[in-house]
């Protein structure tokens, strides 16, 4: 008895087929990993060995009706090798020479052993059948018997950022057209003041019969507040502040959550020329939690503000102060301010003084705190108005929280310049019934709203209770979808979900904007279910506000032609002028010419910018370009899925030069869930609709997957939590679970594992 043996025979043809044929095995979900080898024959001409290992046991059967269908049949391979691993050179390739000595078994080697058995004396029928030697155990981690596992033949890898792969799709027209685009001069007419102490006092003079509504968590009931008793408030809270010895330009700490407190306080600082800096309240103090370091980091590094916060929070906030060992923690409740008598000595602002410090979401490291002013949140408040018609009769809802800047800057403070009723909800009074959020617009018979990509998700997952509805939305001609990236098929869906309802198709605009702009400074003005599709890979945020440019740039920051992805680069009057007391980061945000620099990735059309992803959130596998918001779109199409918990990021490991995919998940309560069923579910759709196959699929809790304060998953802590050996025990579970290359197969130590012992007769 003999095997045949495979030669390496390959010329560069040979190469380019074995290629193809690796490409196309890979294609297929449960395939982690192939290998093929060819051989000539004189006679039958050339043959293919695919060497494979697969995430889950397979029959040769069960692959082969796969790729059937996928290759030509000169190419279809004559045996499928499993493998648990493919053997590596100490370089890292397929050692393609360690593969030339496994035997292959294919048709020809069991006729011949059914030959040579046959003629054995007395035996009168026999067929050799080949079987898997697998017995269901639980395989054997790696890192039970290695402790090192990880590291094993491999060097130390960079963790540096991937690099930008500029992509063109350029007609002869747009070829000659350089990316930028410049909004109109503001007109100076519609800059209703040059500071907000005029704004406010504008307001509650000139339009009495508007405020504010607070919804109230506990009950969803309505509290109104005048625009003069805004006023009258924050002239209490200013003589309070006061009397603590603040001076102009102070800092003060906000760890408030309610509505009415927190605007009140706002304006208490604004009458005084103190500097309010929001920070979101954390889900506890109990811990050093992100949002607690942040509370920690921006204490020290504002030379120790006080502290404002509520009454019943005020235990809790000094209790920071006890955990990290800090003298001189002073915090204040707001119902002490109240009780003073209001201070009328407002001072006197300047338009270029600042005004408020916005905190950004960073990761890691101290939180960056982007310096804003008067004149750079008045400039993009005027010209968003005079872009969108906005009037002093519309009605406008956030339900997002006012220490993010989507919710103080460019819902509160445009509409106090505009002079119209704003209604303010809390998040979680939205978050746990979705469908208020339409209540409070048939309610209030609201004009504007907006709410990140998230939200709109959120809508369409209510399709039984919103087939019970009975809204009239036909007052909302404007519904601005920005704060992360816009998926075409959710606006599209939740378009067409309450078109029945009366929402009008024209209503949702997509924008863009940041922290460092004062928030929306690109509007889309042409966004419906006719002028889109489900498909739609991106979506336009449209051209920019007057007094504001854009540009696309290459990495030597020089224009590309329209219609080709670079980085994106800001200037205009609201843009930030840099971070507090961080002249280096300031510096690095800059270029030699005055344009800011986002970190985002866009291309123009016509003028018009489309946003293409951060820089960070690109994942690029062998060379080709994926975008997170894409792929998580993707996998919550599964309906066991939980919406808006899915994150898709790229990540490195010590056994690998290149990244890996990984996405986290959570997976709504349900007896009758198998895990292992609902990855392979989520990994074939990954595969067949972006077309690269995950590394990672990991079911997490919603408590794993941190977020901001509007519900914007942050991608870069889970990176960092990842590489850091943050879901390991998730990650073994799962390998076991698939029996994958990290693990040793239970066949593997079966005492009659050798190959001559899967001989049966029959």
């Amino acid at each position: 008895m003999h095997t045949n043996s495979l030669q390496a025979e390959s010329t560069r043809i040979d190469l380019q087929y074995e290629a193809f044929i690796e490409f196309v095995v890979e294609s297929i979900p449960i395939v982690q990993s192939c290998a093929v080898l060819s051989k000539k024959h004189d006679v039958e001409g050339e043959e293919f060995v695919a060497f494979v290992v697969t995430s889950a046991p397979v029959s040769d059967g069960q692959l082969r009706s796969q790729v059937e269908m996928r290759l030509p049949p000169h190419l279809f391979p004559k045996a499928f090798v499993p493998l648990s691993v493919l053997p590596l050179t100490s370089e890292g390739l397929v050692d393609r020479q360690a593969l030339c000595q496994i035997e292959v078994i294919d048709n020809s080697l069991v006729q011949e052993w059914e030959s040579q058995i046959l003629a054995v004396e007395g035996v009168e029928q026999a067929i050799v059948i080949e079987t898997e030697p697998y017995e269901p155990t639980v395989a054997l981690h790696l890192e039970d018997i290695i402790s090192d596992w990880k590291t094993v033949n491999s060097s130390k890898v960079s963790l540096a950022e991937p690099s930008i792969i500029t992509q063109q799709n350029t007609s002869s027209s747009s070829a000659n057209i350089l990316s930028v685009s410049e909004g109109p001069a503001l007109n100076p007419s519609r800059v209703f003041a040059n500071t907000f102490k005029d704004i406010l006092r504008r307001a509650a003079d000139q339009y009495s019969d508007n405020g504010i509504v607070y919804i109230q968590q506990e009950d969803g009931r309505s509290v109104f507040q005048s625009y003069k008793n805004l006023k009258n408030e924050a002239e209490r809270i200013l003589s309070g502040l006061r009397s603590l010895g603040l001076s102009p330009q102070d800092k003060v700490l906000f760890q408030i959550e309610k509505g009415q407190d927190f605007l009140s306080a706002f304006w208490g600082c604004v009458l005084g020329g103190f500097i309010p800096v929001p920070i979101s309240i954390p889900p506890t103090y109990k811990d050093k939690n992100n949002t607690v370091q942040k509370l920690d980091q921006a204490w020290q590094q504002m030379n120790h503000p006080i502290i404002l916060t509520s009454q019943d929070r005020l235990a809790d906030v000094c209790s920071v102060g006890e955990h990290f060992k800090r003298e001189n923690f002073q915090v204040i409740a707001i119902e002490m301010l109240r009780l003073h008598e209001p201070d009328v000595e407002w001072h006197d602002s300047k338009p270029d003084d600042l005004v408020i410090l916005l905190l950004t979401s960073g990761s890691t490291g101290t939180p960056k705190a982007v310096m804003q002013s008067h004149r750079s949140i008045i400039s993009q408040a005027s010209a968003s108005i005079e872009m969108n018609c906005f009037t002093d009769r519309d009605v406008s809802i956030n339900w997002m929280p006012l220490d993010h800047v989507g919710g103080i800057v460019m819902s509160h403070l445009r509409d106090i310049t505009l002079g119209c009723k704003q209604i303010h909800a809390p998040t979680n009074f939205i978050l746990q019934k979705p469908l208020r959020w339409l209540d409070l617009i048939d309610e209030h018979q609201a004009t504007i709203t907006w709410a990140p990509n998230f939200a709109y998700e959120l809508i369409n997952k209510c399709v039984p209770d919103i087939e019970k509805g009975n809204w009239n939305l036909s007052s909302l001609r404007f519904i601005l979808n920005g704060g992360e990236a816009v998926v075409a098929k959710t606006a599209r869906t939740f378009l067409k979900l309450l078109e029945p309802y009366g929402l009008p198709a024209t209503s949702m605009h997509p924008a863009w904007g940041m922290s460092e702009t004062c928030s929306g400074v690109t509007y889309f003005q042409n966004f419906s279910v006719s002028t889109t599709e489900d498909t739609d890979q991106f979506v336009e945020v449209g051209t920019p506000i007057p007094g504001f440019a854009v540009r696309v740039v290459d990495a030597q920051h020089r224009l590309v032609p329209e219609q080709t992805i670079g980085q994106l680069e800001v200037k205009g009057l609201s843009v930030t002028s840099g971070y507090y007391l961080n002249q280096k980061e300031t510096e690095a945000s800059f270029t030699k010419d005055g344009w800011f620099k986002t970190g985002d990735l866009a291309l123009l059309k016509n003028g018009s910018l489309t946003i293409t992803g951060r820089q960070k959130d690109v994942i690029i596998i062998n060379g080709v370009n994926f975008y997170s918001h894409e792929i998580e779109s993707v996998v919550q199409e599964v309906p066991l899925v939980e919406s808006s918990f899915t994150a898709a990021f790229c990540v490195r490991t010590p056994d690998r030069n290149s990244d890996k995919l990984a996405i986290v998940f959570n997976v709504k309560e349900t007896q009758a869930l198998k895990l292992s069923q609902l990855i392979n579910e989520i990994r074939e759709l990954v595969v067949q609709k972006i077309g690269v196959n995950p590394d990672y699929l990991l079911p997490v809790s919603k408590e794993d997957i941190p977020k901001t304060s509007i519900g914007k998953i942050q991608r870069s802590q889970l990176k960092q939590r990842f590489e850091e050996g943050y879901f390991d025990v998730i990650v073994k579970q799962i390998d076991i679970a698939e029996e994958n290359s990290n693990t040793i197969p239970p066949w593997f130590f079966k005492k009659s594992w050798h190959r001559k012992e899967n001989i049966n007769l029959v």
